[in-house]
This record gives structure tokens, C-alpha cells and sequence, in this order.
């Protein structure tokens, strides 16, 4: 991040609390015309630092469970990898797709509204059986996500918690769903446009995204970030507990912490999840050092794994 200078990174902060904020609130906020703080986001999205913005939706709400498969593959062409991924990519529930390093290969993320539809997308994959030589499966319920202050020069910002998963289904009709789909790919599209194609008033329109806020099922606006090119590398930790007793504690310190940006709670896998942006593998080590001499009657071991490529990443069934 260093290329970047203080005025570039408070811009970034403020896309990483609200991507949908006009651009005249946030040249107020970093003392900035309008112009030149459009002609920075402009260059940042040019460079590839910014690659999109997306909608945070809370799919629970809509009566979707979201299921982790980790794979481990064997006698692996990469004819065939590539195969394998285009198959999964093609596969609609699949909202997210990875090769990672570490115990495992390959991840993604299956929304869906029904068990059986979970079990046919196993099915599906099962067509490779002959390649995986074991897979794991766990449930998210739900996911803390938190705003990354690092992004911030100013230090002491407490992070703003946006929850995904594990809450109850609230009422909504297929306007919403349309809308959702509209936004998830660009939240910064024109709302005048989103109105057009759903030949609805742009009131209307306005008014069902405050609904969908209010409600919770849009939980946030976020920027899509390139952070290897800001400096930073993607750590995924799964850690085993000795005693919940300072849960707690452990919970709150790593939601205030600088560089973990999100809590996972899920069902069907180990204790305790964080996922962290480093600025080196020394510097994550630093991370979970501290982790553990402030929480060693808690922490007993952890194992992580870190992001190879994204094959996918939609947020939302198309």
C-alpha cells in the first residue's frame, strides 16, 4: 500500500464502510473536491486495486443455508483441474469458488434453500469422485464480517459488524429478489437503471432498498479489493480450544483486532475461525503469536491455509 498516499487510503476506508456513498459525502469526508476525489476512486479502479463493489447480503433471511466444502484431490491432471473447476463454476448454487494452500486444495460456497439441493450438488461433484481424495463439509451460522480499519490511517475506528447467516426468514417478494440480483453485481449501478428494467418508479425502487436495509437482508456496500496489490495476503485459521471458558474475551479481542477482519462460526468443523489480512507470513505469525500469549489457557493448537486463486466469487445465486 505504499504507492498509495493518505488521502487514497482514507477514500478506501470510507468505499469499505459505505461503496454506495455518493462521492460528495466522501470528498467531505477527506477534505477533497468532488472532482479530484472521483478522478482517485477512477485510478484506483483503473489499477485493478479496486476491482468491483458488491452488495453484503444476509441470505438466511431468505431462507438460504450456506454450506463449506473443502477438497483435497488426487492424480490431478491439470487438464483435468481445469475441467473440474469449470464444472463447479458452472454449478448456479456455487457462490464462491478457490484453490487454496494448506490441508486442503480447493473450497467453495453452496446457498441453497433446501437440503436436497445440497445433496445434488454432491452429487454432482461426485461424477469426479475418482479425483478427491477426501472432502470435508460445514455449515455457516452465522459470519461476523467487520469493517478492515486497517485500511484507515487513522488508528482506534471500531469496526463496524455486519452478521450473515443464522437469523430467522423475514417477508419478501420476488421484487426484492430482482432488485438483489441487480445490485450484487455492481451496487454502484445507477438506481434510474435498476427501475427501467424493473419498470418501476425510481421512489420505488429507493423505497424497497431502504426495506431490504431495515430488514437486514442488505447488510452493507462493500468495495472488492485487490490486496496483493495493496500489500496484503489472505490467512484462513482454524483453531482447536482447549476450554470456552474466555470465549468470550477471545471474541472481542479478535473483532477489535486491526487486521482480522472476520469471525466464522460454523457447524461441523473446529472451535474457533478467523480469517486475517497480513502483510507477510512473518507478520501473521506475529498475529497469532500474540493470539496465543494472551489466550494460552484457551488456545490449544490451530492449523490455516491461505488463497491461491478466485474462480468465482457472485455472493448470490444468479
Amino acid at each position: 500500500m505504499d504507492k498509495l498516499n493518505l488521502k487514497d487510503k482514507r477514500i478506501l476506508y470510507e468505499l469499505e464502510k459505505n461503496a454506495r456513498v455518493k462521492i460528495s459525502d466522501i470528498a467531505k469526508k477527506v477534505g477533497l473536491s468532488k472532482q479530484l476525489v472521483s478522478y482517485k476512486i477512477k485510478r484506483l479502479e483503473e489499477e485493478r486495486i479496486i476491482e468491483g463493489y458488491h452488495a453484503i447480503i444476509d441470505t438466511s433471511k431468505l431462507g438460504y443455508t450456506t454450506y463449506r466444502v473443502y477438497l483435497k484431490f488426487q492424480h490431478l491432471t491439470t487438464q483435468k483441474k481445469d475441467e473440474i473447476f469449470d464444472y463447479l463454476t458452472a454449478i448456479n448454487e456455487i457462490t464462491i469458488l478457490l484453490t487454496i494452500d494448506g490441508q486442503w486444495e480447493a473450497g467453495f460456497a453452496a446457498m441453497v434453500k433446501e437440503i436436497y439441493e445440497f445433496y445434488d450438488i454432491l452429487d454432482k461433484i461426485m461424477v469426479y469422485k475418482e479425483f478427491i481424495d477426501s472432502y470435508h463439509i460445514a455449515i455457516y451460522s452465522p459470519i461476523y464480517h467487520f469493517t478492515r480499519t486497517f485500511l484507515s490511517p487513522k488508528r482506534g475506528e471500531i469496526p463496524k459488524t455486519l452478521i450473515l447467516g443464522g437469523s430467522e426468514k423475514v417477508e419478501f417478494d420476488i421484487l426484492d429478489i430482482q432488485i438483489i440480483k441487480e445490485l450484487v453485481p455492481n451496487i454502484r449501478k445507477p438506481l434510474t437503471e435498476i427501475a427501467s428494467k424493473l419498470q418501476k418508479s425510481l421512489q420505488f425502487v429507493i423505497n424497497r432498498l431502504k426495506i431490504l436495509e431495515k430488514k437486514g437482508i442488505i447488510q452493507g456496500y462493500r468495495p472488492i479489493l485487490n490486496w496483493h496489490l495493496l500489500g496484503y495476503d489472505y490467512y484462513k485459521v482454524d483453531i482447536t480450544l482447549k476450554s470456552y471458558k474466555n470465549y468470550k474475551e477471545l471474541f472481542e479481542y479478535c473483532k477489535n483486532h486491526l487486521y482480522i477482519f472476520q469471525i466464522d462460526k460454523t457447524i461441523g468443523t473446529t472451535d474457533f475461525e478467523i480469517e486475517i489480512y497480513a502483510r507477510s507470513k512473518e507478520h501473521f505469525k506475529e498475529i497469532m503469536q500474540e493470539l496465543q500469549d494472551k489466550f494460552n489457557t484457551s488456545l490449544k493448537n490451530y492449523t490455516y491455509f491461505t488463497l491461491v486463486k478466485t474462480y468465482k466469487e457472485t455472493f448470490f445465486p444468479t
